[in-house]
């Protein structure tokens, strides 16, 4: 599933209640083609809900652009 950054007007602040068993605060690291967040091993197969923190107005949809078209597509990941 991709996210467009692209119209940040879609993003509204909402406030959200949830039930859960542990939060964790994470900064989300930068990779070669996307960005990720680490969580412990014992986690993989788990269902877990990330949430946007910080304003979108700070995230640089220029700056994504460019990281995209760097990217070199394969076909499974174009049929994806």
């Amino acid at each position: 599933m991709s996210y467009a950054v692209d119209n940040i007007s879609q993003y509204k602040l909402m406030k959200i209640e949830s039930e859960a068993y542990l939060t964790l605060d994470k900064e989300v690291k930068k990779g070669s083609t996307s960005a990720s967040i680490h969580v412990p091993k014992a986690w993989a197969g788990c269902r877990v809900r990330i949430l946007l923190m910080d304003n979108p107005e700070s995230i640089n949809p220029v700056r994504v652009k460019e990281d995209t078209k760097k990217r070199a597509h394969t076909k499974s990941e174009v049929e994806l």
